[in-house]
């Protein structure tokens, strides 16, 4: 049973639970559990009377006494006759949660010292603080992501907003305090798995929420040292010392001026192709990612390979960001163009001499660097051939392919993706890396998705359909945003073929004519040829690409790689 004081109160009972004598209505083993606890909230709890006695017994650590709560429920001026009429609002809420189960005295005791909730029950701001607690304790940054975000959703205005006593200003102090460190969490996590762009939203308003704290600029300045914009540091702390000197009359602590300096002494990084940005956190792969980044200390050729969509160039990104690698996005549709089209992203001019030697001269001079190449598989013979000049000429280069295959060179050292780990019944699903992916995308996308006895067996479902291909998760947490999962599950249960396929065959159905129109023309199609722009190479010709393919990129965003962006 849970108590929920923010927004519109209410209160939740427990799941119905078979009777004593063991029956329980039939139903298919592998179905998921759609039982929701049962619930009243509103006006259905009563008046004003009754709601601002539930959340004060909510908010209270121990009972209160039937005088002060009396002095609450009527503002400081209770009526002569205020213990029956106390009574009577007690009696009245008691009356109306026998619904759900809890009247009488198994949610609303009475006590030798007064009034209090039952022992066990639970709040939404404790919920929130227990998951915020476990964030602030855990390693593994996308489980603290996932578990601060209920606290960092929390608004003190939403307690009683058309209350306005005394007694409720500690309590909205504190869930703005709750707040504070969850948004903190959050800076945190989403720089650790390279999500600059949330970090610095969630910095910004934390800054907007608290802008005389100390703390709050050293955490924008801190996200904005990770995410390599040192001229926003320098501004974020600019910006700090002004405030406190005008507000406060003070200088910004050491603290904040060893945040600042460390940010001034952060190495710029080197010249060269960009690093693609990444539209959303890194989630999962720890084994991998640790594998991945002890073989690429070695020099040579590794190459990195996996099915379509398992996540091997965003792997590849996360490993190779903090190493200031140079970053080739693969799209030539010829072998012959391979050396071309690296030379052209590395920002050399060749004119007629040889690009193969050109890449060589340029790299060999850097001593020990990281050269990816993402997106092998359509040209292996081109790719294996520019391979093995650079290897020859530059012997302290390490090379990380992307490709579906190895690429058969000797010496190639291979690392392959494998689906993600299913889920299992010993294992909390919260810990679960499919079930992360899906619940991180959701929030990214500025939806919400919270495990709780309803929603966690049928995400499970989803993630059981999706085989561990975190393209195929990833599409169902687009659809998450906008249907619930129990309505996801019913509009998947109707679309023929195996469970993956029924995933991919929905999103398809989502298309407009003219996009599923550009995906058709283009399935199979080589990619177009570096330095056409924006003209297509087609069978008839040159050939400007259609309007719907703009909006395919979108239904597409973050499955590929390309220069600049995730796509």
């Amino acid at each position: 049973m849970r108590v929920d004081v923010l927004g519109a109160v209410a209160v939740w009972g427990d799941v119905a639970r078979p009777e004593d004598d063991g029956a329980r209505p039939h139903r298919d083993d592998d179905a998921p559990d759609t039982s929701a606890p049962p619930k009243v909230s509103g006006l259905a709890l009563g008046g004003r009377r009754a709601r601002v006695a539930l959340v004060a017994l909510a908010l209270a650590d121990h009972p209160i006494p039937a005088e002060r709560l009396a002095s609450i429920i009527w503002a400081t001026d209770p009526p002569p006759t205020w213990q029956p009429a106390l009574r009577g609002v007690i009696r009245a809420l008691r009356t109306a949660l026998v619904p759900i189960g809890l009247g009488d005295q198994r949610l609303i005791t009475t006590e030798p010292a007064g009034y209090a909730l039952a022992r066990g029950a639970q709040t939404d701001i404790r919920t929130a603080e227990a998951a915020l607690t476990r964030a602030e304790s855990s390693q593994d940054p996308v489980t603290s992501l996932t578990l601060a975000q209920p606290a960092a959703a929390l608004r003190a205005d939403e307690l009683l907003p058309q209350e306005d006593a005394e007694w409720l200003r500690p309590h909205r102090d504190a869930i703005d305090q709750l707040r504070a460190r969850a948004i903190e969490v959050i800076v945190t996590a989403a720089g650790a798995t390279d999500d600059h762009h949330r970090a610095l939203a969630a910095a910004r308003e934390l800054l907007e929420q608290r802008p005389l704290d100390e703390r709050a600029h050293r955490t924008l300045i801190s996200a904005l040292d990770r995410a390599g914009d040192r001229a926003g540091a320098v501004q974020a702390y600019e910006r700090c010392r002004t405030v406190l000197a005008e507000q406060l009359g003070i200088d910004p602590s050491t603290d904040t001026v060893a945040v600042y300096l460390k940010a001034l002494r952060t190495d710029a990084p080197s010249s060269g192709p960009r690093l693609p940005v990444a539209t959303g956190a890194f989630v999962g792969r720890q084994d991998e990612r640790r594998r991945l980044e002890n073989a690429i200390n070695d020099h040579g050729l590794l190459t990195l390979t996996g099915r379509g969509g398992i996540g091997k160039s965003r792997l590849a990104l996360r490993v190779a960001r903090p190493r200031q690698a140079l970053w080739i996005s693969l799209t030539a549709a010829d072998d012959e163009l391979v050396a071309g089209e690296v030379a052209q992203q590395l920002g050399l001019t060749v004119a007629d001499a040889d690009p193969t030697a050109a890449i060589t001269d340029h790299l060999a001079p850097l001593g020990t660097a990281l050269l990816v190449l993402d997106g092998c598989e359509r040209t292996t013979d081109g790719v294996a051939s520019l391979v093995t000049a650079l290897l020859g000429g530059c012997p302290s280069l390490t090379i990380l392919a992307t490709s579906r295959s190895a690429l058969g060179l000797d010496g190639e050292r291979v690392l392959h993706l494998d689906a993600l780990p299913p889920i299992t019944n010993q294992q909390d699903p919260i810990t679960n890396q499919q079930v992360q992916l899906v619940i991180q995308r959701v929030h990214e996308a500025g939806g919400s998705l919270l495990l709780d006895a309803t929603t966690t067996p049928l995400i499970a479902t989803l993630c059981q359909r999706c085989a561990g291909l975190p393209l195929a998760l990833e599409l169902v947490a687009a659809q998450l945003t906008v249907m619930s999962p129990a309505d996801l599950l019913d509009e998947l249960a109707d679309t023929p073929g195996d469970q993956l396929t029924a995933v991919l065959h929905y999103s398809y159905g989502l298309l407009q004519p003219a996009e599923a129109a550009v995906l058709r023309r283009d399935r199979g199609r080589p990619r177009p040829r570096p330095g056409c722009g924006g003209v297509r190479q087609g069978v008839g010709g040159d050939r400007r690409a259609p309007r719907g393919e703009e909006p395919v990129r979108r239904h597409c965003d973050g499955c590929r790689f390309s220069a600049g962006r995730a796509r």
